[in-house]
């Protein structure tokens, strides 16, 4: 054990019979270096998103369709000194800022940036008809094709639950525990901490 926290957990015992509440106060102390210990190393990295999405299932203004600016930072927490002074995962894994932002950007400008997204089972989800041009009688259905920059999510996207998409990918694929905070507006945002297992991930509540 750390000898800090040794020294902290003695002088704690040796006040046991104290009412100053300086008991309770090391403790405090004790909970509080053990939290840092426990998180270790931390990076962050940060990307923009600018999205148009409704929830279907809402009875709001938020039901028809809208846009936003999103701000999306990961946080990889519980990570270990490794070599060179790079973060590394408990897996082994060094983690290395260039390509972790290429990932990151990737991803969100390929699933997420300047797309329509819905879910799917939104009935604005399915495909369009277009109409072949003749006489009235003779119009027939044409190729089915779908609103320009759909993206289909499996549920309502909400900004907490894109927070927990995006969270469940990067610790995926970084093999590490992940917070995804995303700010929908200046006043609105959320926060999503996903845990890596080793063969999958958890949403932690």
């Amino acid at each position: 054990m750390d000898p800090e926290l040794l020294a902290m957990l003695d002088e704690a015992a040796g006040r046991k019979h104290s009412v100053d509440g300086s008991v309770a106060r090391t403790l405090e102390k004790i909970l509080r270096r053990y939290e840092e210990k426990r998180q270790g190393v931390r990076l962050k990295i940060r990307h923009n998103m600018e999205i148009a999405h409704r929830l279907s299932k809402d009875t709001t203004k938020c039901k028809q369709i809208h846009g936003h600016g999103m701000q999306v930072e990961l946080v990889f927490v519980n990570l270990e000194a490794g070599e060179l002074g790079m973060a590394r995962t408990h897996f082994g894994q060094t983690l290395e800022f260039g390509s972790m932002k290429r990932s990151f950007r990737n991803h969100i400008d390929s699933t997420y940036d300047h797309r329509l997204v819905l879910n799917q089972e939104d009935p604005f989800a399915g495909p369009i008809f277009q109409m072949i041009p003749g006489d009235e009688e003779m119009k027939q259905l044409g190729p089915q094709i779908f609103l320009p920059g759909l993206s289909l999510v499996p549920d309502e996207p909400t900004v907490e639950n894109l927070a927990k998409w995006i969270a469940q990918w990067a610790a995926d694929h970084f093999k590490t525990d992940v917070i995804c905070r995303i700010d929908e507006t200046k006043t609105n945002g959320a926060e999503v901490f996903v845990t890596y297992t080793g063969t999958g991930t958890k949403v932690m509540q």
